[in-house]
């Protein structure tokens, strides 16, 4: 396996979850995600896709609404994903104790990627707990 594949694994993983959560979910994971970024990571990650969301930047954090999270692909949180892992890779283990804590907007198949997401924690030698 290279590099490059193993360093996308866990951004990989949280596409899939986010393709396989509801509505409401995606919008939840969305909003933790974007929590690290700034106005110039809002408007460069996944071509500018993230810049409609611009203009509710306060610096306290953007709740991303369900309407919204409808318009955003798996392939665009892939990139979200690959950026806030450079970032803050703490978002991760928020993203997943949030499907842990409350798997009611995940399909299985979204709880065991959640699951496979904690596996890669652990290999790395860190804790993820669900809040």
């Amino acid at each position: 396996m290279n590099k490059r594949h193993i360093a996308n694994r866990v951004p990989r993983l949280i596409s899939r979850l986010y393709r396989a959560a509801d509505l409401p979910a995606r919008a939840g994971m969305l909003s933790v995600l974007i929590r690290p970024l700034g106005p110039l990571g809002l408007a460069a990650v996944a071509s500018g896709a993230f810049a409609s969301l611009l203009h509710r930047h306060r610096g306290a954090g953007i709740e991303v609404g369900v309407e919204e999270a409808g318009r955003f692909d798996s392939a665009q949180v892939f990139e979200l994903a690959r950026f806030v892992e450079q970032v803050d890779t703490e978002v991760f283990q928020q993203v997943v104790g949030r499907v842990l804590g409350s798997p009611a907007g995940f399909t299985a198949f979204g709880v065991a990627v959640a699951m496979l997401v904690v596996r890669q924690y652990r290999r790395r030698g860190r804790d993820v707990r669900a809040d």
